[in-house]
Formats: structure tokens, C-alpha cells, sequence
């Protein structure tokens, strides 16, 4: 029987409220992290070499399986858009304070941000 997948994941401060996922141990030097405690995964059915079934986009997994990743999944990235938001709120703000030669700085950063939430919008989407 096949082994389960398993890695460890830390929730790092990136610094400037930003937030990185890793699961390499080596990133989180200096930073403050903590180690996430995820459900573990369980294997998916063997595949025989005859068989010749398209794959599809569905999630693999029992349906009470499915619904724990999903659920944290969700909350990650809601607690990440919530970053976000408050991430663009935060560059805004000082954008229309910021003295021309910082500008442009903050313009690129606002903009990471933005399309940092378009993204996690699409993919909280795509979980509903």
C-alpha cells in the first residue's frame, strides 16, 4: 500500500504584513513562523497500467475527506485575501501621502497587491 504524502508547512511573517507559506525549513531563519498542523492526506486509488480513463479536474478523495482540506484551504485563503485588502488599503494610504521619488516604489507594490487578490478571489471561487 502506498505511503501518504505528508510535508510540513510554516506560516512565515515576510515582513511589511506580508505572509509566505513554505515548506522549506531553511526559509524560515530569522523570520517569526509557526509550523501548520494540516489533516493528514490520504492516498488516492492505484492507477493500473491498463487503464486508460481520462483524468479529470474533480478532487480525488472520499467526500468526507474532501470537505476538512477544502474547509482549511478556505480559511487560508480568506485569511490571505483579508491581507490583501488590507494590504492595498494600507499602500493607498500612503501613496497619496508619499513624496514623488517613493512613488513609483509603492505604485509596483500596490499593484503585487492587487493582483495578489484577483488571484485569491479566482481560487476562493473556484472552491465554492
Amino acid at each position: 500500500m502506498p505511503q501518504p504524502a505528508w510535508a510540513r508547512l510554516w506560516k512565515c511573517d515576510a515582513g511589511h504584513g506580508e505572509v509566505l507559506y513554505t515548506n522549506d525549513m531553511r526559509v524560515t531563519r530569522g523570520k517569526r513562523c509557526e509550523l501548520l498542523t494540516l489533516p493528514e492526506a490520504q492516498p488516492g486509488p492505484s492507477r493500473r497500467a491498463g487503464n486508460t480513463t481520462p483524468t479529470t479536474s474533480r478532487p480525488v478523495g472520499e467526500p468526507a475527506q474532501l470537505v476538512p482540506r477544502d474547509d482549511l484551504r478556505r480559511r487560508i485563503l480568506r485569511t490571505e485575501l483579508e491581507n490583501e485588502q488590507k494590504q492595498i488599503a494600507t499602500l493607498e494610504t500612503e501613496l497619496a501621502t508619499a513624496p514623488a521619488d517613493a512613488q513609483a516604489t509603492l505604485r509596483q507594490r500596490l499593484e503585487r497587491h492587487r493582483r495578489n487578490l484577483e488571484a485569491i478571489t479566482r481560487e476562493l471561487d473556484r472552491l465554492r
